[in-house]
């Protein structure tokens, strides 16, 4: 007992002698009297520094003054945006609509919409550096103008509850920008945000929202050949825009912001290489201009004098190889060994220690990532998390990913795997005890082990749940989304991309499976909808316009059969060439103005008593209906309405000879002899008289209506027969078939043939 009591003594003895003489801080102590030696050599390159220091004053200088250049067109760009916002949100229009809303009507309302909706539109159109417009009132309601830029109007739905509104509302009616996307999440543009004041006041009524193209600051940026490395960098150290783009959008590298100088510069290891720093801050708007050189290319001047300094620098490499061997024994060697588990770790391996540890400071180290170790090992679920979170990803190319699956006890992904994304849908019929999302995780968890399937889930955020599922099971979709929809009553819509052979494609199926969902406006809408149904076809704007004419045309003309025609031809092709939401709404609202339009020529107020029983569409509420069918009933009822108005007041102003008229013209367009001066005479009047009073009640001449009333009969037709075009021509009152099929194509652009084989005839 004696003898190993003398043992322990003698090792902790000799423990001791090792903790207190080759401690870590002893170890640098020494260090530190060795490199003193070397302040000798300093008086040796002393007049290298001279001259370092001599033209890094001078490249500063000339930096700083190209980069206040640039700031200066930079703040000007910045102050034009600021006007353009100001000129949008102090209009007369725009102050009325936000601040009188409540006590206007619903007609002035509208115009006040439209006259908003122009002005955004002209500045869009004018300044092409702009991608959206927004202005919210303090209620919400939007008006907004967006050309592709879908971030914003994600951001502004919620804006009112976030920080960015106390952030804006701090400047009382001063410019905020987003340059990084912090608020927005959009990297690719820059967001303005400003407070609507009242007019000559500082109550707020509102906040203007725009979107700009980071190519707007870029080309001013870049346009100095001697500056090619610049870069704009925001207040939180974003790298807003970059010479080298991949940069864009992450944390700054160079540490800048403990300098409260306007401008400064000083030197820095970036990038595995020395870099000569020059920044010129921005106060006005936050931003700050950088400007990086590698100091080799500063410091040319001054390599003759370093060659009269190599022998003294020689030997101090000399010192500092003896030093550094005395150090990679008693340092190094452990560090890369703690190293080396560290990212054993990181590769997944949990059944590693580090054995015989120093007695120093690393040993402590050691010790203290042995039981790190320990507690990863019982952290197995949240590892899981992280390697299906690699998948979603598209960073399937670490190292050991499928030995990874087989350690935490997940299927192998070398057989084929296909994703399917959830999205809860509006759950206002689920009772009181809504499930959350959480909720539906362990629903779904519950499931899939009763079934003894081995698909993963993963939660995207609080509407959607993502599972990958393995090419066997690939029948588990559509039982989970009947149980769902079916059983618990929870309104689901389910995304399925295609199944792919290898992990490395997960990725990109989990993105398919996103984008079929976006089209879930143009099918069932708690339906499944696979990414193999979307067929990738690029529609025509001007397909759209022609259909959108084509149902204006069935109003004016109050044709209420080929309206409904038309309506379904419109929606069947939003269907068959799967029209984005956005192009089915803005195809919506034009229809909506152009039918307003027609009806106020006509001197029809859809906001009179008389029409107290007509719905009025609200073009602000057209994006929140869920899908075509519901947006379809509205505006069909919409437009069989504003046709029998215009139908009833062509009625009440008729006069009752032109009334007679018509019904003539309407019975015997196809006589070849129908004329004014015939009809005249079977109702009793000159024929000049006939022909003045015809024009003033229909607004045409007697020919050219019923030039119009043919080429209606020729179109349908056309359309419904398969007649040669000259028995047509004959059919509609034409003897000549060429004079026809001029008369055709002035009246719809294209000549018969080529109108029928559109039609599909």
């Amino acid at each position: 007992m004696s003898e190993h009591y003398e043992d322990d003594k003698s090792r902790a003895a000799k423990a001791g002698f090792y903790h207190a003489y080759f401690s870590l801080k002893n170890i640098l102590i020494g260090s530190y009297i060795v490199l003193s030696i070397l302040v000798i050599s300093i008086f040796a390159v002393v007049t290298s520094k001279v001259t370092e220091q001599i033209i890094t004053e001078k490249e500063n200088r000339a930096v700083i003054n190209s980069l206040r250049n640039i700031d200066d067109r930079i703040t000007l760009k910045l102050d034009n945006y600021g006007t353009v916002m100001n000129s949008l949100a102090y209009s007369d229009s725009t102050q009325t609509l936000l601040k009188q809303a409540s006590e206007l009507s619903n007609q002035r309302q509208l115009e006040l919409v439209n006259e908003v909706y122009y002005k955004m539109n002209e500045v869009n159109v004018t300044n092409t550096e702009i991608n959206a417009i927004q202005i919210i009132d303090l209620s919400g309601k939007k008006y907004m103008l967006n050309n592709g830029n879908y971030y914003l109007e994600g951001l502004m739905d919620n804006y009112f509850e976030s920080p960015l509104y106390d952030q804006v509302r701090s400047l009382n009616g001063g410019l905020f920008i987003d340059y990084s996307g912090a608020y927005s999440r959009d990297t690719n543009n820059l967001t303005l945000y400003r407070t609507i004041n009242e007019l000559r006041g500082t109550k707020p009524i509102g906040v203007i929202a725009m979107s700009i193209k980071k190519q707007a600051l870029g080309s001013i940026l870049f346009q100095d050949s001697d500056l090619p490395l610049t870069s704009l960098i925001d207040i939180s150290g974003i790298t807003v825009i970059d010479a080298q783009k991949e940069l864009q959008g992450t944390e700054s590298a160079i540490s800048f912001n403990s300098f409260t100088d306007i401008a400064s510069s000083f030197e820095t290891p970036l990038y595995g290489d020395n870099y000569f720093i020059t920044y010129l801050k921005n106060k006005h708007y936050d931003y700050t201009l950088v400007n990086r050189a590698p100091i080799g290319s500063i410091y040319q001047d001054v390599a003759f004098i370093k060659k009269v300094n190599f022998y003294l620098i020689l030997f101090n490499l000399l010192v500092v190889v003896i030093i550094a061997v005395f150090l990679s024994r008693t340092l190094v060697k452990p560090i890369n060994e703690l190293i080396g588990l560290m990212n054993r770790v990181r590769q997944g391996n949990l059944n590693i220690k580090m054995t015989n540890p120093p007695l120093n400071e690393i040993g402590i180290l050691a010790n203290n990532f042995n039981e790190m170790v320990m507690t990863l090992r019982n952290s197995v679920p949240l590892r899981k998390e992280q390697l299906i979170g690699k998948l979603l990803l598209g960073r399937t190319a670490d190292s050991g990913l499928l030995q990874q699956a087989k350690e935490l006890g997940l299927p192998a992904f070398d057989s084929a795997h296909g994703v399917a994304v959830m999205e809860i849908n509006d759950r206002s019929n689920i009772d009181a005890s809504a499930v959350s999302i959480d909720d539906v995780e362990i629903l779904l968890q519950s499931e899939l082990a009763a079934i003894h399937s081995s698909a993963l889930l993963h939660i995207l955020d609080s509407r959607r749940v993502i599972m990958i599922v393995h090419g066997e099971d690939e029948d588990i979709v559509p039982y989970l989304h009947k149980m769902l929809n079916e059983q618990k009553n929870i309104p689901v819509t389910i995304g399925v991309g295609r199944f792919y052979a290898s992990a490395e494609h997960i990725h990109e199926s989990y993105l398919e499976a996103l984008d079929a969902l976006n089209y879930k406006h143009l099918f069932d809408r708690n339906g499944m909808i696979y990414i193999n149904d979307i067929q990738a076809y690029v529609y025509s704007y001007e397909q759209l316009d022609v259909l959108e004419d084509g149902i204006v045309h069935a109003v004016k003309y109050m044709k209420e059969e080929e309206l409904l025609s038309m309506i379904d031809k419109l929606f069947i092709t939003f269907k068959e060439q799967f029209v984005s939401k956005e192009a089915m709404n803005r195809t919506i609202v034009n229809t909506y103005l152009k039918i307003f339009k027609l009806m106020s020529d006509r001197g029809i107020d859809l906001f009179g008593s008389e029409q107290s029983n007509i719905q009025v569409p609200s073009i602000n509420n057209i994006h929140l209906h869920a899908g075509a069918h519901e947006l379809k009933r509205e505006f069909a009822a919409f437009l069989q309405s504003a046709t029998r108005l215009i139908e009833e007041r062509r009625e009440k102003r008729m006069n009752e000879t032109i009334a007679v008229a018509i019904e003539i013209i309407q019975s015997r367009y196809a006589d070849n002899d129908l004329s004014a001066g015939n009809i005249a005479k079977e109702l009793h009047i000159s024929e000049n008289y006939f022909s003045k009073l015809f024009k003033h009640e229909t607004g045409v001449n007697f020919s050219q209506y019923v030039t119009t009333v043919r080429m209606e009969a020729a179109e349908k037709l056309l359309r419904q027969t398969g007649n040669k075009i000259g028995e047509i021509a004959l059919q509609v009152g034409y003897n000549d078939a060429n004079y026809f099929s001029l008369c055709f194509k002035g009246a719809f652009g294209v000549s018969p043939g080529k109108y029928r084989e559109k039609q599909g005839n």
